[in-house]
C-alpha cells in the first residue's frame, strides 16, 4: 500500500486531490495502468502542486523527447506555485525536476531525502528505485541501502 498522502502537509489539501495523488502513488509503486488518471486530475486541480509534479513524473516515465516536454510544462506549473508550497511539495518538485534535466543521481539523493524526512512515502522509495535501475544499480547501490525501510 502506498504512503496515505491525508497524513502529509499539503498547500491543496482538497480530499479528491489526495485521493488523485494517492491513487497515482499506487499506480506506480503496483505498476499499474491507470498512472494516466493523474492528467485528468491535475486538469481538475491545477493549482495543486503536488498534481502538478506527479504529472511530470508520469510523463518522464516515458523516457522520449515529447515526454519530458510535457513533463517540463507541468514543472513549470508547479514551479510558479512554489510559494505556497509546503516542505513536502517542495522536497518532490526538486526531485522530479532533477530527474526531467536527467540529473539522476541528484533527484536519487533528494528522493533518499525525502524517505529520510517521510518514512512512509512509498512513491520515493519506487521512484528511487526506478532511477537506480536507470543508471545501474551498481552506482547508485549505497544510496538505495541507505534509504530507511517502513
Amino acid at each position: 500500500m502506498a504512503n496515505s498522502l491525508s497524513k502529509f502537509d499539503l498547500s491543496v489539501p482538497e480530499p479528491d486531490v489526495i485521493a488523485a495523488a494517492q491513487h497515482f502513488s499506487e499506480q506506480v509503486i503496483s505498476s499499474g495502468s491507470d498512472g494516466d488518471k493523474i492528467l485528468k486530475a491535475v486538469g481538475r486541480f491545477p493549482q495543486s502542486i503536488l498534481l502538478q509534479t506527479f504529472a511530470a513524473a508520469f510523463y518522464l516515465f516515458s523516457q522520449t523527447k515529447a515526454g519530458s516536454q510535457q513533463a517540463k510544462i507541468h514543472l513549470q506549473s508547479a514551479e510558479s506555485k512554489l510559494s505556497h508550497a509546503t516542505a513536502y511539495e517542495c522536497a518532490c518538485y526538486q526531485a522530479i525536476t532533477a530527474w526531467s534535466v536527467l540529473n539522476y543521481e541528484l533527484a536519487i539523493m533528494q528522493l533518499t531525502s525525502i524517505v529520510r524526512q517521510w518514512p512512509t512515502d512509498s512513491l520515493a522509495i519506487k521512484l528511487c528505485e526506478w532511477l537506480s535501475y536507470c543508471t545501474g544499480q551498481v552506482t547508485t547501490a549505497p544510496h538505495m541501502l541507505a534509504c530507511p525501510h517502513p
